[in-house]
């Protein structure tokens, strides 16, 4: 069987990678991040998951997820995310219970569809085996029919605790009874015989009111609390039960909008090591990202003013910074980070193009911690960074 996945999120290099494996298991559609775009391409392409490709969104890109998982044309679609740690964190801090399934990173692409392909073939399982374990309908009340009139027992049918009381069958023409037709405290007329009648047993004695099962005895209802004059209980619950709700929602927005950080300690030899790459040519960032993804968590950024936005809230070991870039350029970035006291220490390697020596000279009195010359070598990449960070 071939399922459909609609991607969509900012992990253009996650996306081309799925696109590239053609004849599998999957057929892959992208969508913007736009809501009534993506609610056009679930009309349309009827999609068996909907996988969302992270990559530095923040929360405020996932909230409308939950209106979307909620529509009538996502109901048979299961909702997929992909993503480091903390960008999965966020995500399920952000909209809760919609995420069928989490991919975290470092994870291949093959690996990915298989926990995709597993997910649908556990969920096709489940939902063929959902009617053998499903209850028992209810079979129709047996056990409050009452025998028919004129059955061996000899007595009138008389309803059990469960049934609908049946009409009294009529006393006999000599019996005298109320207007309300309750035998009076007469004996029931015997035959010449002197043998009882077999309807004598319902004559009931005039002092007791009672009826014969007082189980069927609908109860008292109760006097209404505003009649009493006491404050209604239930009342008092519901404002207890509206006053946590409020306290639990604010609980709720308060943790979404927390930054995500990184609690891994600096000095623990098992983290991965985090590198930020900022060029505004996505095919570099891919190639780059390529070379370093096995030894190294990485993300990317298209400008600096995008990789600004992610260390507010995030943390890196090394920048790999662009030194031409349109509106800032990485002589610019680098200034920006030194003057912050909290990007101050990040060690900055340039990437550039240039081979004027008069440039390099320039960018070397900025003091980054090395430069690199595009073409990136991949063997001097990783060693110059192995130098740095480990």
């Amino acid at each position: 069987m071939k399922y459909k996945i609609l991607l969509t999120g900012n992990n253009k290099a996650i996306m081309d990678d799925l696109f590239s494996k053609t004849g599998g298991r999957f057929e892959y559609q992208t969508t913007s991040a736009r809501y009534e775009d993506i609610l056009s391409h679930f009309r349309h392409f009827k999609p068996d998951g909907f996988l969302y490709c992270i990559n530095h969104e923040m929360p405020d890109s996932f909230r409308r997820l939950s209106d979307l998982k909620q529509s009538p044309e996502a109901v048979a679609t299961a909702f997929f995310a992909v993503g480091t740690r903390p960008e999965c964190d966020s995500y399920t801090r952000t909209v809760p219970g919609v995420a069928d399934l989490i991919l975290e990173k470092p994870i291949g692409i093959s690996s990915m569809e298989e926990k995709m392909a597993d997910y649908f073939i556990s969920a096709r399982t489940h939902k063929a085996a959902a009617p053998a374990t499903s209850p028992m309908a209810v079979p129709p009340a047996a056990a409050n029919t009452v025998p028919a009139a004129g059955s061996q027992t000899g007595n009138p049918p008389v309803p059990n605790a469960g049934a609908v009381p049946q009409q009294m069958p009529a006393q006999p023409a000599s019996a005298s009874q109320t207007p309300a037709g309750r035998p009076q405290n007469t004996a029931s007329p015997t035959p010449a015989s002197g043998t009882p009648q077999p309807n004598a047993e319902l004559q009931q004695p005039a002092v007791s009111r009672q009826p014969a099962n007082p189980s069927v005895q609908p109860a008292a209802a109760p006097a209404p609390a505003a009649a009493s004059g006491q404050p209604d209980p239930n009342d008092e619950l519901l404002l207890a039960l509206t006053e946590q709700v409020g306290q639990a929602a604010k609980v709720i927005e308060a943790v979404a909008n927390m930054p995500v950080i990184d609690d891994d300690s600096e000095d623990d030899p098992e983290r991965r090591k985090h590198i930020l790459v900022v060029d505004d040519d996505s095919r570099m960032l891919k190639i780059i990202k390529r070379h370093l993804s096995d030894k190294y968590d990485v993300a990317t950024a298209l400008n600096g003013r995008l990789a600004l936005k992610f260390l507010e809230t995030k943390k890196t070991d090394l920048i790999l910074l662009d030194y031409e870039m349109p509106l800032e350029n990485g002589p610019t970035i680098l200034k920006k980070l030194r003057e912050n006291p909290y990007t101050h220490d990040i060690p900055v390697i340039f990437l550039t193009g240039i081979s004027e020596r008069d440039k390099i000279e320039k960018a070397l009195v900025m003091k980054p911690q090395g430069y690199l010359l595009k073409p990136i070598d991949h063997i001097k990449l990783l060693s110059t960074i192995s130098k740095l960070i480990g």
